[in-house]
């Protein structure tokens, strides 16, 4: 495909998973995700060598990106300061809809082995956010190769059912794992402790680590996972120029947030 192929596809797909995904009780009480474009991306690339009709492959790409919505609005609930019980019960709520959605829209066309992998990609992501919850001193590691699963597991489940190589699902385990670091960089910078945060602190206790201390830890995965997408960029010479773009930009993103904030004291 073309650049502007690919961008158009991903907004065509972004506006059907938006108006797929619209209830409008939810809408009154539950703001929704922000749909992330990149992980659209990737999904498309995955399918971009198969011979499945559009509308099939579009509705496939669809599901993907709701299960991935329920996921997302499930999370809310565990890390969210949730300001009633019936906020939190509409949360969870939504992500079953979501999930409803996903199953609904996969078994139209009867892919069961497909419902199979993005079920157990689910299965392995709630597995890694317990260990995360469980995670203990000195396991900084774990605690990094948990969320590289978390952010990862459900697209390359979906692009290993479509036999796409084992390269591109290292790609895509390594982008969207720089991009959750440097996302929670800038979390830190701004102050906010969240999930990510209070779990990384947990990996150092009884020794209760600045934000600055754990921006660091952070930077420096981010800058061993830049390295390797550096690398899979030389094995992977007929990456559309879009997947290029879009590694360019997040590169520039790390040089960004290259000197570490220095606390006051």
């Amino acid at each position: 495909m073309a650049v502007f192929d690919y961008e158009q596809q991903i907004h065509n797909l972004k506006k059907r998973v938006e108006k797929k995904s619209f209830h409008p009780y939810f809408s009154q009480y539950v703001k929704p995700s922000k749909i992330d474009e990149d992980r659209i991306l990737f999904l498309t690339y995955s399918l971009q060598n198969t011979d499945i009709p559009k509308e099939e492959m579009d509705t496939y790409i669809s599901a993907a990106m709701l299960a991935h919505y329920a996921i997302d609005m499930h999370e809310k609930v565990t890390e969210q300061q949730l300001t009633s019980i019936k906020e939190k019960q509409l949360k969870v709520l939504a992500g079953d809809y979501y999930s409803g959605l996903y199953y609904s829209l996969l078994a139209g066309y009867q892919n069961i082995e497909l419902i199979k992998d993005l079920a157990d990609a689910i299965k392995i992501i709630n597995e890694q956010k317990i260990n995360i919850f469980q995670m203990g001193k000195g396991n900084d590691q774990l605690f990094m190769k948990s969320i590289k699963q978390v952010e990862s597991i459900l697209l390359t489940k979906f692009n290993g059912h479509f036999n796409q190589s084992s390269v591109y699902n290292e790609l895509i385990e390594e982008f969207l794992f720089l991009k959750k670091l440097l996302n929670e960089i800038k979390n830190m910078r701004a102050g906010n402790e969240n999930l990510f945060f209070k779990s990384l602190a947990n990996c150092f206790l009884p020794h209760m680590p600045k934000m600055t201390e754990l921006e660091g830890i952070c930077y420096k995965y981010a800058t061993e996972s830049k390295l390797k997408l550096e690398d899979m960029m030389m094995s992977l010479p007929k990456l559309p120029s879009i997947v290029k773009t879009r590694l360019n930009q997040i590169n520039s993103d790390y040089i960004d947030l290259s000197s570490p904030r220095v606390e006051e004291k």
